[in-house]
C-alpha cells in the first residue's frame, strides 16, 4: 500500500481539527512559525474569499475543484 487515497471528498469541519494542531505545533516549536503562520492564512484563505457557502456555512468539498461536493450535508 503506498498510503494514498484516492478519495476527494472532505469535510470542512476537519479543518478545524488540523488548524488547532498548527497552534500546537507552533507551540511547541515543531516547525518555524512563519511556515506555519502562512499555512493557517491559506488554509483560512482560501475558505473565505473562495470556496462556496450557504449562508456561512460551508459542506462537503470536492478537493480537486473547491467546490461544494453533490449538495449534500
Amino acid at each position: 500500500m503506498s498510503g494514498r487515497d484516492g478519495r476527494t471528498m472532505a469535510s470542512f469541519a476537519a479543518t478545524g481539527f488540523g488548524m488547532a494542531a498548527l497552534c500546537i505545533a507552533d507551540e511547541r516549536g515543531y516547525g518555524k512559525a512563519t511556515d506555519i503562520t502562512s499555512r493557517a492564512r491559506n488554509t483560512l484563505g482560501f475558505p473565505y474569499q473562495q470556496m462556496p457557502n450557504v449562508h456561512g456555512f460551508y459542506y462537503f468539498v470536492d478537493l480537486n475543484a473547491g467546490l461544494r461536493w453533490a449538495k449534500c450535508e
